[in-house]
């Protein structure tokens, strides 16, 4: 992060406090407690020098509120989500694709919006990139998963299915419950599975753009 800070919301029934802990610093600093409850589990995004989480305005609202947190100034800010998503609208994840912020939808008709905000901090410029129906299931799974996917897409569909990534090709590497990846092809609509030797039976999977920009100004041997 760019200032070396790292934060950590808490969340009880009742409030949320922020505490932040700057790299060599002995000791946290409590900014207090914030209007604010995380939806969990709570997904944290990085886009112009921001930390994003979803968040409700209170324990029974289903909608949810799109929230930063400016690492330089420290203050926290509502930003604006599409028109169409109004207060009755609950994004349930948080992406960056293409350096853009992205917030997806899970919709009754099995589908998953995605929504991609081309310029930062501009209501107007957020544009639905995609939809991904998640009907299917992996040809990797056994009978007793997919018995257990069946089970989480009808009652837990959003812990179901996550963007990770799109592809120089176009196609989009899609997660399903940390058990499998699959590519999915927008413009044909069709899903292949995607495996590798040894992998895994559970994962789970961190995006990242590689850098080789040094933590501090001067670098030590």
């Amino acid at each position: 992060m760019e200032r070396g800070d790292s934060n950590v919301p808490t969340s009880t029934s009742i409030q949320s406090e922020v505490q932040i802990l700057t790299v060599g610093s002995p000791a946290w600093r409590n900014l207090g407690v914030i209007p604010y409850r995380f939806i969990w589990p709570t997904w944290k995004v990085m886009v112009n020098g921001r930390l994003h989480w979803l968040s409700t305005p209170n324990k029974f609202s289903t909608a949810s509120l799109l929230i930063s947190f400016d690492l330089e100034t420290e203050q926290f800010q509502e930003v604006s989500k599409p028109d169409c998503c109004g207060l009755d609208r609950c994004f349930q994840h948080l992406m960056v694709l293409r350096g853009c912020l992205l917030a997806g939808s899970y919709q009754d008709n099995e589908q998953l919006e995605n929504w991609f905000m081309k310029e930062y901090g501009m209501e107007e410029s957020w544009v639905k990139e995609f939809n991904v129906r998640y009907n299917y299931l992996p040809q990797t799974l056994n009978q007793e998963e997919i018995r257990s996917f069946n089970n989480s897409k009808l009652h837990f569909p959003k812990s179901f299915v996550l963007v990770l990534c799109i592809l120089k090709s176009g196609e989009i590497l899609l997660e399903y419950k940390s058990r499998a990846l699959v590519l999915y092809d927008p413009r044909h609509g069709t899903f292949k599975d995607f495996t590798f030797p040894e992998m895994p039976n559970w994962f789970k999977i961190i995006t990242h753009v590689g850098s080789l920009n040094w933590l501090d100004s001067t670098p030590s041997y």
